[in-house]
């Protein structure tokens, strides 16, 4: 469920898997681009003598509109010593009861999140829009008699690898987040709720208790 990366691993081939229609070869490539209404392809992309991802919209699409469209900023299209942008610490897979993906929560440095689900060709489109997202590690919550309900990936993961049952809605804790379809994937289990030991956390595990 989850993918590590190493650093600098992944460059330009990692924003291209972000965009539509891309041609072209050498480090040279051309795409539609994702800040308007493209059918001709008219976003060029290429890598700049010091390593930075140089974007140019022929249709007149400001860089930062182009970068802005995909969820980065210019600063992330260059490269850093620290990490590279592309560097994501984990890829939590969400899946359905049939283990297949239907969306990936990605984690970057800084403890940001971003989302990206299956285009039906092999690839991937960065966001989850019309998406139900189902509880995370589903497949094992549906066998399971006994699971143990976190917070996040991260803590439900740890718990998977003890061998335990363990999930989390997608969203984190807040009001509302807890959605009914998580708990209708849950009834008849014997439930075991660990909240983070905040106010935020304490308050989410009583909702989904009540729930």
């Amino acid at each position: 469920m989850t993918q590590n990366f190493g650093t600098n691993e992944i460059g330009i081939k990692a924003l291209l898997t972000r965009l539509r229609g891309v041609k072209g070869e050498g480090g040279q490539y051309s795409a539609r681009c994702p800040a308007h209404d493209d059918r001709s392809a008219s976003l060029s992309v290429g890598t700049g003598q010091d390593g930075r991802i140089l974007l140019h919209c022929h249709a007149g699409c400001a860089p930062e509109a182009v970068a802005g469209a995909l969820g980065l900023t210019l600063g992330e299209l260059s490269p850093r010593r620290e990490a590279s942008p592309w560097d994501y610490e984990a890829v939590y897979s969400y899946t359905g009861a049939d283990g297949k993906v239907v969306a990936q929560k990605l984690r970057r440095p800084g403890k940001r999140f971003a989302w990206r689900r299956p285009d039906g060709n092999g690839g991937w489109i960065y966001d989850r829009k019309g998406v139900a997202t189902p509880l995370y590690n589903l497949p094992s919550v549906a066998m399971a008699d006994a699971v143990w309900v976190v917070e996040g990936e991260k803590d439900a993961d740890t718990l998977i690898g003890q061998g335990f049952a363990a999930t989390c809605n997608p969203d984190g804790a807040g009001r509302g987040k807890w959605q009914p379809q998580y708990t209708d994937a849950l009834v008849g289990k014997d439930i075991v709720i660990i909240p983070d030991n905040d106010e935020l956390g304490k308050a989410h595990a009583r909702e989904i208790a009540g729930a």
